[in-house]
Protein backbone atom coordinates (compact mmCIF):
# COMPACT_ATOMS: atom_id res chain seq x y z
CA UNK A 1 0.00 0.00 0.00
CA UNK A 2 0.85 3.44 -0.26
CA UNK A 3 2.01 4.51 3.08
CA UNK A 4 2.01 8.75 1.76
CA UNK A 5 -1.97 7.70 1.33
CA UNK A 6 -2.27 5.81 4.42
CA UNK A 7 -0.88 8.53 6.89
CA UNK A 8 -2.32 11.33 5.60
CA UNK A 9 -2.52 14.46 7.40
CA UNK A 10 -5.57 15.49 5.22
CA UNK A 11 -7.45 12.23 5.90
CA UNK A 12 -6.88 12.29 9.68
CA UNK A 13 -8.36 15.98 9.85
CA UNK A 14 -11.29 15.28 7.79
CA UNK A 15 -12.21 11.95 9.68
CA UNK A 16 -12.00 13.91 13.27
CA UNK A 17 -13.23 17.31 12.51
CA UNK A 18 -15.63 16.08 9.76
CA UNK A 19 -13.87 18.66 7.27
CA UNK A 20 -10.53 20.25 5.66
CA UNK A 21 -9.70 23.84 4.12
CA UNK A 22 -7.56 23.46 1.31
CA UNK A 23 -5.69 26.94 0.31
CA UNK A 24 -5.13 27.73 -2.93
CA UNK A 25 -6.26 24.37 -4.91
CA UNK A 26 -7.49 26.74 -7.88
CA UNK A 27 -5.42 29.00 -9.61
CA UNK A 28 -6.82 32.80 -10.57
CA UNK A 29 -7.43 31.71 -13.63
CA UNK A 30 -9.21 28.82 -12.92
CA UNK A 31 -11.89 30.75 -10.68
CA UNK A 32 -12.55 33.23 -13.54
CA UNK A 33 -13.30 30.15 -15.95
CA UNK A 34 -15.44 28.53 -13.52
CA UNK A 35 -17.38 31.66 -12.78
CA UNK A 36 -18.25 32.71 -16.40
CA UNK A 37 -19.43 28.87 -16.47
CA UNK A 38 -21.54 29.28 -13.84
CA UNK A 39 -22.69 33.13 -15.28
CA UNK A 40 -23.56 31.62 -18.31
CA UNK A 41 -25.75 29.06 -17.51
CA UNK A 42 -27.93 31.22 -14.77
CA UNK A 43 -27.85 33.57 -17.63
CA UNK A 44 -30.38 31.46 -19.46
CA UNK A 45 -31.32 28.67 -16.93
CA UNK A 46 -31.01 27.92 -13.17
CA UNK A 47 -33.74 27.02 -10.43
CA UNK A 48 -35.25 30.28 -8.32
CA UNK A 49 -34.76 28.62 -4.64
CA UNK A 50 -34.24 30.76 -0.84
CA UNK A 51 -34.00 34.05 -2.73
CA UNK A 52 -31.19 33.04 -4.60
CA UNK A 53 -30.58 30.61 -7.63
CA UNK A 54 -29.26 26.57 -8.23
CA UNK A 55 -29.04 24.41 -10.42
CA UNK A 56 -29.43 20.99 -9.17
CA UNK A 57 -27.49 17.63 -11.29
CA UNK A 58 -25.00 20.32 -12.27
CA UNK A 59 -22.99 17.60 -13.62
CA UNK A 60 -25.50 16.83 -16.37
CA UNK A 61 -27.39 20.32 -16.66
CA UNK A 62 -24.44 22.67 -16.99
CA UNK A 63 -22.76 22.73 -20.09
CA UNK A 64 -19.22 23.28 -19.74
CA UNK A 65 -18.16 22.37 -16.38
CA UNK A 66 -16.98 18.88 -17.23
CA UNK A 67 -13.11 20.18 -17.10
CA UNK A 68 -13.57 20.90 -13.49
CA UNK A 69 -13.73 16.97 -11.86
CA UNK A 70 -10.75 15.63 -13.57
CA UNK A 71 -8.30 18.56 -12.49
CA UNK A 72 -5.48 17.00 -10.84
CA UNK A 73 -5.58 19.15 -7.90
CA UNK A 74 -9.25 17.82 -7.46
CA UNK A 75 -8.35 13.97 -8.04
CA UNK A 76 -5.65 14.46 -5.50
CA UNK A 77 -7.39 15.42 -3.08
CA UNK A 78 -10.10 13.38 -2.95
CA UNK A 79 -7.36 10.27 -3.55
CA UNK A 80 -5.64 12.08 -0.32
CA UNK A 81 -8.89 12.28 1.85
CA UNK A 82 -10.35 8.64 1.06
CA UNK A 83 -6.53 6.96 1.90
CA UNK A 84 -6.61 5.83 -1.88
CA UNK A 85 -5.85 5.88 -5.73
CA UNK A 86 -9.30 4.02 -6.28
CA UNK A 87 -12.06 6.80 -6.12
CA UNK A 88 -15.16 7.21 -8.04
CA UNK A 89 -17.29 10.66 -8.72
CA UNK A 90 -21.18 9.76 -7.69
CA UNK A 91 -22.29 12.38 -10.42
CA UNK A 92 -23.81 14.88 -7.78
CA UNK A 93 -22.92 18.23 -8.31
CA UNK A 94 -24.78 21.41 -7.32
CA UNK A 95 -23.90 25.60 -7.97
CA UNK A 96 -25.82 27.90 -6.09
CA UNK A 97 -25.95 31.65 -6.28
CA UNK A 98 -26.41 34.10 -3.52
CA UNK A 99 -28.86 31.26 -1.91
CA UNK A 100 -29.50 31.29 1.55
CA UNK A 101 -29.98 27.97 3.65
CA UNK A 102 -30.74 26.77 7.32
CA UNK A 103 -28.64 24.26 9.07
CA UNK A 104 -28.54 20.22 7.27
CA UNK A 105 -26.76 17.30 6.37
CA UNK A 106 -26.25 16.02 2.67
CA UNK A 107 -26.90 12.44 3.53
CA UNK A 108 -30.28 12.07 3.57
CA UNK A 109 -31.85 12.67 6.56
CA UNK A 110 -34.86 14.25 5.40
CA UNK A 111 -35.33 12.34 2.47
CA UNK A 112 -35.07 9.05 4.93
CA UNK A 113 -31.13 8.97 4.86
CA UNK A 114 -29.16 7.20 2.17
CA UNK A 115 -27.20 4.80 4.14
CA UNK A 116 -28.12 2.17 6.12
CA UNK A 117 -27.79 0.91 9.57
CA UNK A 118 -26.05 3.06 12.34
CA UNK A 119 -23.79 5.23 9.72
CA UNK A 120 -22.93 7.76 12.11
CA UNK A 121 -20.48 5.27 14.13
CA UNK A 122 -19.67 3.98 10.99
CA UNK A 123 -16.04 4.13 10.21
CA UNK A 124 -15.91 2.97 6.71
CA UNK A 125 -18.89 5.69 5.67
CA UNK A 126 -16.64 7.70 3.86
CA UNK A 127 -18.53 10.12 1.10
CA UNK A 128 -17.12 13.67 0.83
CA UNK A 129 -17.87 16.55 -1.19
CA UNK A 130 -15.78 19.57 -2.34
CA UNK A 131 -17.40 22.89 -1.61
CA UNK A 132 -16.08 25.42 -4.48
CA UNK A 133 -16.23 28.89 -3.37
CA UNK A 134 -15.62 32.10 -6.11
CA UNK A 135 -15.84 35.03 -3.92
CA UNK A 136 -14.06 35.64 -0.80
CA UNK A 137 -15.68 35.02 2.72
CA UNK A 138 -14.17 36.41 5.86
CA UNK A 139 -15.82 33.85 8.43
CA UNK A 140 -18.44 35.96 9.60
CA UNK A 141 -20.94 33.47 8.37
CA UNK A 142 -21.16 34.55 4.71
CA UNK A 143 -19.71 31.59 3.74
CA UNK A 144 -19.79 27.89 4.90
CA UNK A 145 -20.00 27.51 8.82
CA UNK A 146 -19.61 23.95 9.75
CA UNK A 147 -20.88 22.10 13.24
CA UNK A 148 -17.43 20.73 13.89
CA UNK A 149 -17.05 16.80 14.13
CA UNK A 150 -20.74 16.65 13.83
CA UNK A 151 -20.35 14.03 10.86
CA UNK A 152 -20.51 11.58 14.03
CA UNK A 153 -23.31 12.85 15.64
CA UNK A 154 -27.19 12.53 14.35
CA UNK A 155 -28.37 16.35 16.71
CA UNK A 156 -28.43 18.90 14.04
CA UNK A 157 -27.71 20.87 17.10
CA UNK A 158 -24.53 19.20 18.10
CA UNK A 159 -21.19 20.02 17.78
CA UNK A 160 -18.99 23.67 17.84
CA UNK A 161 -20.08 25.70 15.51
CA UNK A 162 -17.19 27.67 13.08
CA UNK A 163 -17.64 30.28 10.45
CA UNK A 164 -14.97 29.40 7.33
CA UNK A 165 -12.86 31.68 6.49
CA UNK A 166 -12.11 31.30 2.48
CA UNK A 167 -10.71 33.26 -0.36
CA UNK A 168 -11.02 32.83 -4.06
CA UNK A 169 -8.94 29.45 -5.08
CA UNK A 170 -9.61 28.00 -1.63
CA UNK A 171 -11.71 24.95 -1.71
CA UNK A 172 -13.44 22.72 1.21
CA UNK A 173 -13.86 18.89 1.47
CA UNK A 174 -16.39 17.96 3.79
CA UNK A 175 -18.02 14.14 4.70
CA UNK A 176 -21.68 14.33 3.38
CA UNK A 177 -23.06 13.91 7.28
CA UNK A 178 -21.35 17.27 8.27
CA UNK A 179 -23.78 19.37 9.67
CA UNK A 180 -23.44 22.69 8.01
CA UNK A 181 -25.18 25.78 6.48
CA UNK A 182 -24.66 28.85 3.99
CA UNK A 183 -25.03 32.29 4.34
CA UNK A 184 -28.41 32.06 7.03
CA UNK A 185 -31.49 34.41 5.98
CA UNK A 186 -32.36 37.28 8.41
CA UNK A 187 -35.41 39.02 9.69
CA UNK A 188 -36.66 40.25 6.32
CA UNK A 189 -35.01 37.51 4.24
CA UNK A 190 -37.20 35.01 6.41
CA UNK A 191 -40.37 37.11 5.83
CA UNK A 192 -39.83 37.01 2.16
CA UNK A 193 -39.36 33.54 2.08
CA UNK A 194 -42.17 32.45 3.92
CA UNK A 195 -44.14 34.84 1.36
CA UNK A 196 -42.13 32.80 -1.74
CA UNK A 197 -43.10 29.33 -0.01
CA UNK A 198 -47.01 30.04 0.66
CA UNK A 199 -47.58 31.66 -3.53
CA UNK A 200 -45.10 29.66 -4.92
CA UNK A 201 -44.39 26.30 -3.24
CA UNK A 202 -42.69 24.54 -0.79
CA UNK A 203 -39.47 24.89 -1.78
CA UNK A 204 -39.82 27.88 -4.56
CA UNK A 205 -37.88 25.47 -7.05
CA UNK A 206 -39.75 26.76 -9.95
CA UNK A 207 -37.89 27.23 -13.34
CA UNK A 208 -36.67 30.49 -13.75
CA UNK A 209 -36.68 30.62 -17.43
Amino acid sequence: PNMTILNDDLANTIERDGYAVIRGLFSPEEVARMRADVEKHFSKRGVLHNLGRTQPNAAVEVEGLGWIYSLPGIVDVFRRALRTDDVMFTGHCDIHDSMLSGWHKDSGEHRGGYFKGDYFTADDCKVYKMAIYLDDHDGTGTGLTIRKASHRMKDLAAGEEVALDTRKGDAIIFDVRLTHVGQRPDFVERVMMAVNRKFIGRNSDKPDL
